[in-house]
């Protein structure tokens, strides 16, 4: 949130070496615009700022959006980016209005004007990439189904959203390359298990839930059945079972 500590924002070679402070004050960074001369960034505070940078020592710092009246103060931003013309930003806008959350993203012309909405979900939406045609947005966002994120295909001529992965990985990290032939994302799997075995005996311990979903506690209850929390479609519940597995049960029936 907009308490949270600053950080500090680093520039370096590619191709290795030491690395160069350019940003003191950065919460999250985004894009660089097409020329490689400014860089899109966003510093927390009351209200939040995307702010732009020279790439070279970070100087130069110029506001590019803040939110108006109208959007309040429980407004923030992140993954800014600019379109392959250099002409808009575009950008990741979180709100909470009456305790819902809601996610939009964003376009921004860089000329002046007010930003236009693309999209607005309850589900968190966490990076965008833009097409080199401008076309659409790819974006990684929380699946309403599965609660996993994964990656979308927004087309920017009516806002329609296409899923695009479709497993139980989660994504993150998407990004387009200067051609715009070429996607690249980062692919998580997580395996947690409860191992079961004797205290004198560390070789005889063995998987005890057959799904790789636990996620961090466990312990024995007085009769001798193991209970634990693990996700089910990506939400946290706490489980009861015998101590070879069987008689599971679901104790708990969380929904967010």
């Amino acid at each position: 949130g907009r308490t949270a500590t600053h950080g500090s924002l680093y520039r370096v070679s590619s191709l290795g070496g030491p690395s160069r402070k350019l940003i003191d004050v950065a919460n999250d960074v985004g894009g660089v615009s097409p020329d490689g001369q400014r860089l899109l960034f966003v510093r927390y505070g009351t209200p939040s700022r995307i702010i732009s940078a020279n790439t070279s020592d970070g100087g130069d710092e110029q506001i590019v959006y803040s939110p108006n009246a109208t959007e309040g103060t429980d407004t923030n931003f992140r993954d800014p980016h600019f379109s392959p013309d250099g002409k808009s930003v575009y950008f990741i806008k979180t709100e909470r209005t009456g305790g819902i959350q809601n996610w939009s993203l964003m376009v921004l012309p860089i000329e002046g004007g007010e930003p236009k909405q693309i999209l607005q979900q309850a589900e968190r939406i966490n990076e965008l990439a833009v097409l080199q045609d401008e076309s659409a947005l790819l974006i990684t966002a929380i699946d309403r189904v599965s609660n996993l994120q994964q990656l979308f295909h927004i087309s920017l001529a009516d806002g329609t959203k296409t899923r695009v992965t479709n497993d139980l990985f989660f994504y993150f990290g998407v990004s387009i390359d200067r051609d715009g032939r070429n996607i690249v994302i980062s692919q998580r799997d997580t395996d947690n298990r409860v191992w079961i075995g004797d205290t004198s005996d560390f070789a005889s311990l063995e998987p005890f839930n057959r799904e790789p979903t636990a996620y961090e506690k466990v312990d024995w209850t007085p009769n001798g059945r193991v209970v634990y929390d693990a996700l089910e479609n990506n939400r946290i519940q706490i489980w009861i079972a015998d101590a070879d597995g069987g008689n599971l049960q679901r104790l708990t029936d969380t929904q967010s």
